[in-house]
């Protein structure tokens, strides 16, 4: 024992006088077990022993040692030059188990596991999985065996050894409460911090850009999933609240958006428009259906997935099982309640309600009879919790109310119990999350919609504008550069005019919703797009910049409809549409839409050159969004501009240059059109966490040489750690109190 490393002795040597534990610079032990330090003599220590026991688990699962030679110089030989023979493991070996002894056998002391704790940890989880294949809830990848009897012994005495040793390390240590007592147990918090390439993905760039929920809990509170924004992607990582370390889960890159099973074995995820599962026990993601511009997803007691598509505007639900997907409403489809959308769905118990949360506030959907009834006005993002309560988020605060789950009905008022989450005033999303257990995880902060407005020069130097912090959309700079046109939302999304200089501003636009303003060359009218409240039918407009006229209808579609740019002479507007194609729209003549650009593929953001000749754009026909440049009107050859992810190209003034986003990076390209198109190398301007909006997220000054972002109001390092806090059941059970708590 005393050779493991683990333990200390008082006694550092023997009666003879001879060393009783290894030393550095002697080879002393059984070959077949050494590491590749002890085989050269180095010095030694406990990763050492962590070797050993990673030797002694192959051998209890394979009948052999992992480096077995005629000599001990052979034997040495093999554990400093050869890596085992992985293809002895029994098939039936769990991948865990697999990765558990490539840690422990890894060469270099760095790469090694670092605690024996660890071992314990992953032999514990392995044994407690169930004994036979759970109930099929939903398409497992990789069928999950049944752990073998030969195995089970075989972990379970590893179990022991492993335990004995740590226990040598936590002797004197007091156990820790039993399940009987948790809820004893006072409530305590912590902060979870990501690793230090990541920040929540809760905002994850896209065409229409929306906020969405970045992790959840695992209704046993045991596990937690993440979106991490590694820049380049989003990707899905696992973190067993038992241990500090996170594992990417394979095959989720551009994830966002994640849920639970209610058996805590899978999780559903949004990726690419469309909706998958992965199974947490193994095995590659399963695609279930399509999911356009998907918000958020809520997995049944029934094995059915509702979600809302359609940034909301849409109900659906499919089976967890696969098969096709089913449009239960639509947002233009009458309510007695009078709103449209249902965002942030969540199955209460029962399986025959849903909370809703459209911009108006909390609603009940009775599954049933699709009716629709408001529960709590203005509050958004709501969950029922098993303590007979609904928490929900209003004004950037968690509050709660008693709720009694049999008659639907609010019994107390509102109380504040969490006084700030990061949240977003448009969407209605809330960075937040609950076990059944009673474990909480939330992000601290304000609303992640509001900004300001910010100049940024090549230098990265920022300078504020004299404009309030709102809720700003997308914005164009005027030609001239001193005034811009911007989305403010307030109940409703509308374009203002506001002076630069001056910072003041005016409405332009009607009653509705209106979206995606654009000046016209001359700087004389805002082209913009409309949605009134409770109809599909979508107007392309455009009304006289100071305000002197009514707006004018340009063109109607039941399809979104996103202007972009001009032809430099005027006549021609690019624009693309809620099916991500791009077209054309003459200004002369009857005004009929011109596909210029209609594939498989998104295509969005097309913006003229300034000579009118060339179109850039963004499309993601090579799996991820890039920069491209067509000729136009040709549009018969392609040139890729970016090489890492692009989006939003922007022309210089001149035409000299293209300006695009990757994500939290703004670059450019040098253009060259003569004697034929040539494009640079990418190259950083500037970087930082500057807020990405549904249409345009910045824009480019005429003088080229500074660009108008939006600076958010929430600090960078609020998305890269977790608050957790254990047993909140009862902390909320004391601040709101309920005749129905349980």
């Amino acid at each position: 024992m005393l050779d493991f490393g683990l333990a200390k002795t008082s006694v550092s040597k023997s009666t003879t006088g001879e060393p009783t534990v290894t030393q550095a610079g002697r080879v002393i032990g059984t070959p077949a077990y050494m590491s590749p330090e002890q085989a050269r003599g180095k010095p030694t220590d406990r990763r050492t022993d962590i070797w050993s026991f990673g030797c002694v688990l192959y051998e209890m699962l394979t009948g052999k040692v992992p480096f077995e030679g005629e000599t001990t110089t052979d034997t040495i030989a093999r554990i400093i030059e050869r890596e085992p023979d992985w293809d002895r493991l029994p098939t039936t070996t769990p991948p865990n188990i697999r990765v558990l002894l490539q840690r422990c056998l890894a060469k270099e002391p760095l790469r090694r596991l670092q605690h024996i704790g660890d071992a314990v940890l992953e032999i514990d989880e392995t044994l407690s999985l169930p004994a036979v294949e759970p109930p099929i809830t939903a398409p497992m990848v990789g069928k999950v065996r049944l752990i073998p009897w030969r195995l089970t012994i075989i972990c379970s005495v590893a179990g022991i050894v492993i335990g004995l040793i740590a226990a040598s390390i936590f002797l004197g240590k007091p156990a820790g409460p039993s399940p009987t007592t948790v809820a004893a147990v006072p409530t305590r918090r912590t902060v979870i911090r990501l690793p230090e390439n990541q920040v929540l993905g809760f905002f994850r760039s896209t065409p229409l850009g929306i906020r969405r929920p970045a992790f959840a809990l695992s209704p046993d509170g045991s596990r937690l999933v993440y979106v991490a924004d590694l820049a380049d992607r989003t990707q899905l990582f696992l973190r067993l609240m038992n241990q500090f370390e996170v594992s990417p889960i394979p095959g989720t890159e551009d994830a966002f958006a994640p849920f639970f099973s209610p058996d805590g074995q899978s999780v559903g995820f949004f990726a690419k428009d469309k909706l998958k599962i992965v199974s947490l026990l193994g095995g590659e993601p399963v695609t279930i259906c399509d999911a356009s511009n998907p918000q958020a997803g809520s997995w049944g007691p029934d094995g059915m997935i509702y979600f809302a598509d359609g940034l909301g505007g849409n109900l659906c639900r499919v089976s967890a099982a696969g098969g096709s997907m089913e449009l239960l409403m639509t947002r233009a489809e009458p309510a007695k309640a009078g709103a449209s959308g249902y965002w942030s769905p969540q199955v209460l118990p029962g399986g025959k309600t849903l909370l809703i949360s459209p911009p108006i506030g909390t609603m009940l959907l009775s599954l049933g009879t699709m009716e629709k009834s408001i529960l709590i006005p203005d509050g958004r993002y709501a969950r029922y919790v098993p303590t007979g309560h609904l928490v929900y988020v209003r004004a950037g605060a968690i509050e709660a109310v008693p709720f009694n789950l049999d008659t639907l009905e609010v019994t107390g008022p509102p109380v504040p119990v969490i006084e700030k989450v990061l949240s977003d005033s448009v969407s209605g999303t809330a960075q937040f999350a609950f076990s059944n257990d009673g474990l909480l995880a939330y992000v601290p902060g304000g609303d992640t919609a509001k900004s300001t407005p910010v100049w940024v020069d090549r230098q990265g130097n920022v300078k504020p504008l004299a404009m309030p912090v709102q809720t700003y959309g997308t914005f164009r700079l005027s030609p001239e550069g001193k005034r811009l046109a911007i989305v403010v939302e307030e109940l409703r999304s509308n374009v203002y005019i506001y002076d630069i200089a001056k910072g003041m501003g005016t409405r332009l636009t009607p009653e509705g919703n209106n979206y995606y303003p654009l000046w016209t060359p001359d700087s004389k009218r805002v082209v913009f797009c409309c949605r009134k409240e409770g109809e599909e039918k979508w107007e392309l407009l455009w009304a006289p910049a100071d305000g002197s006229g009514e707006a004018e209808l340009l063109h109607s579609s039941q399809n979104m409809l996103a202007p972009y740019s001009w032809s430099p002479d005027g006549k021609r507007l690019a624009l693309y549409s809620g099916d991500l194609d791009i077209w054309i729209l003459p200004l002369e003549g009857p005004r009929e839409l011109d596909l210029i650009l209609g594939t498989e593929f998104k295509e969005v953001f097309p913006t003229f050159s300034p000579d009118g000749r060339w179109i850039a754009y963004m499309s993601d026909r090579d799996g991820r969004s890039q920069v491209y440049v067509r000729p136009y009107p040709a549009m018969d050859r392609v040139w890729q501009i970016s090489y890492d992810l692009g989006e939003e190209p922007i022309w210089s003034p001149n035409g000299d240059e293209l300006f695009y986003r990757s994500v939290n990076k703004w670059m450019v390209v040098s253009i060259s059109t003569k004697p034929e198109f040539a494009a640079g190398t990418p190259q950083v301007v500037f970087e930082g966490p500057y807020i990405n909006v549904s249409g345009l997220s910045y824009d480019v000054a005429p003088d080229g040489q500074r660009f108008l972002v939006l600076q958010p109001q929430y600090d960078d390092s609020q998305i890269r750690e977790l608050h957790v806090v254990t047993n909140w059941f009862e902390e909320l059970k004391r601040l709101v109190p309920s005749p129905e708590a349980p």
